[in-house]
């Protein structure tokens, strides 16, 4: 298989020096400018860029007076001082004195009678708990005006 060789193009004056270009070059070996090839030039971006640059600055000041709109206050500042209502105490209510039952007090047996295992060291009795006259259940403190006892 045999190739067909380009046709030859001829000789040619390199456009930029004026030196002889042999039909087979694409560039002079004078001066290295490409002598059959078109450089195109860089496209100019300089109007695209203007372009963008105005659209962003516009943004820019539209969004700048719409805070400054937003956030103007051109109502003057009055201070008003406004007192809270005095504060209502319900009337106090008097419950009756509740029943209070103690309970019968437990007797142990001493320790002597007690197996070492159970006694667990020295014998102690619960203090018996009581409501104080007055108290609400669930209160830590008695009802005003309830007198309490100690025993």
């Amino acid at each position: 298989m045999t190739t067909a060789a380009p046709p030859d193009q001829g000789e040619i004056a390199c456009p930029r020096c004026g030196a002889t270009v042999a039909g087979d070059q694409d560039w002079c070996l004078s001066c290295g400018d490409g002598a059959r090839t078109r450089v195109v030039p860089t496209p100019n971006w300089r109007l695209p860029l203007l372009l963008a640059a105005a659209v962003s600055a516009l943004a820019l000041i539209a969004i700048l007076l719409a805070f400054v709109q937003l956030t103007r206050d051109s109502a003057p500042v009055t201070t008003t001082t406004t007192t809270a209502p005095a504060a209502t105490v319900p009337p106090a209510t008097t419950l009756p004195p509740a029943a209070t039952t103690v309970p019968p007090a437990t007797t142990l047996p001493p320790a002597a009678s007690l197996p070492p295992a159970a006694t667990g060291g020295a014998p102690t009795t619960p203090a018996p708990t009581t409501t104080p006259q007055g108290a609400l259940p669930g209160s830590t403190s008695p009802a005003p005006g309830a007198t309490t006892t100690t025993p």
